[in-house]
């Protein structure tokens, strides 16, 4: 449905974009993700036609729209802010952009209507922004976002301003709409638990490149460099130096388990949490010794922090609330599957 070009963007001496290539199917919902400063906006403001890019093409259902205006385009953003005007009710915010357009009373009253509906505002209609809760300024700003039955929802960062608990419903909110109007959702956003949890593709942005587009679970599981590693999720990382393999006992573990096939080689091994075992079974062929740093309790789950045998700083491993209770500079036991391990 959209297709990005060979974008590249810069601002004086500072590149923003460098020759950025992406594909968008239709009814997706496609999530921009990278740290502040990677170029992610400046890609969205391009979609949206605020920016204009120096040079690549914006192809949108085989047309190209790269200079077309903003408000000429089947295109519209969420704002951060939301941007509601404040001296109008709900109603009012929602249908302002149907009402620029002339269209009919009877056919704005008919949009709104369904659009309160399926966004969860029916009784809130006569109230003003600052009557609302944060979650329902969202709501009234995606409706009014929707009621204009875009082919592209941009979406600036849309969770940042609520508070945690708000964000966790939100997410479950966000994604039902999405799926409910089979809109393309384009959203913008430095948080990874958000692009996770809500997005069928994420592009992880970095210095203004693309690094690795892929779904969520692939980029989980199989990132492909150490950036998006380190990026996307915890990971404990272990450095093995091939010089030191003959002195260091941790270097030596690593190469008699078989995950180093290079004894030559220089290389950072990395492990999710939730890859790290407090108990063996039989799939489990690598151990190593831990030494407790800190316990941190996160409910049914515990995170301890501890340093382990591999001698190369502190690591994270996932444990059950019977771990709760364990005490500091106490020693465990770690199982693995080397399997588990990614080398970069």
């Amino acid at each position: 449905m959209l297709r990005i070009s060979n974008i590249s963007k810069s601002f004086g001496i500072v590149k923003a974009l460098d020759n950025i290539n992406l594909e968008i199917d239709n009814g997706e919902f496609f999530s921009l993700l990278g740290p502040s400063g990677c170029g992610k906006t400046t890609l969205l403001r391009i979609i949206s036609g605020f920016e204009l890019p120096d040079n690549g093409e914006i192809i949108l259902n085989e047309q190209n729209i790269t200079n077309t205006k903003p408000y000429n385009r089947p295109t519209n953003l969420l704002f951060q802010s939301y941007a509601l005007f404040p001296h109008l009710n709900v109603i009012q915010n929602i249908s302002y952009g149907l009402q620029r357009e002339k269209i009919s009373k009877i056919e704005i009253d008919k949009r709104v209507n369904a659009i309160m509906e399926k966004t969860s505002l029916n009784g809130l209609q006569d109230r003003k922004p600052i009557e609302l809760s944060g979650g329902q300024m969202q709501r009234v700003a995606l409706a009014r976002c929707l009621v204009k039955e875009p082919k592209i929802l941009l979406l600036d960062e849309p969770l940042s301003a609520l508070d945690k608990s708000l964000k966790e419903k939100m997410k479950i909110e966000l994604k039902k709409i999405q799926k409910d109007f089979k809109t393309t959702f384009i959203m913008v956003t430095h948080d990874q638990d958000e692009a996770l949890v809500l997005a069928d593709k994420i592009a992880v942005m970095d210095n203004g490149e693309i690094i690795q587009v892929d779904s969520p679970k692939i980029l989980y599981s199989s990132p492909k460099n150490y950036f998006v590693a380190n990026f996307i999720g915890k990971m404990n990382f272990i450095e093995f130096n091939a010089s030191n393999n003959e002195t260091n006992t941790a270097n030596k573990k690593l190469l008699n388990s078989g995950i180093i096939k290079d004894k030559n080689s220089k290389s950072i091994l990395g492990i999710r949490p939730e890859d790290i075992y407090l108990t063996i079974n039989e799939t489990l062929n690598f151990e190593f010794e831990a030494e407790i740093i800190h316990v941190a309790y996160h409910g049914q789950e515990v995170e301890l922090i501890a340093k382990s045998d591999l001698g190369f700083g502190e690591i994270s491993i996932k444990a059950d609330k019977s771990f709760h209770n364990v005490e500091k500079n106490s020693k465990i036991s770690c199982f693995c599957n080397i399997n588990s391990f990614k080398i970069y």
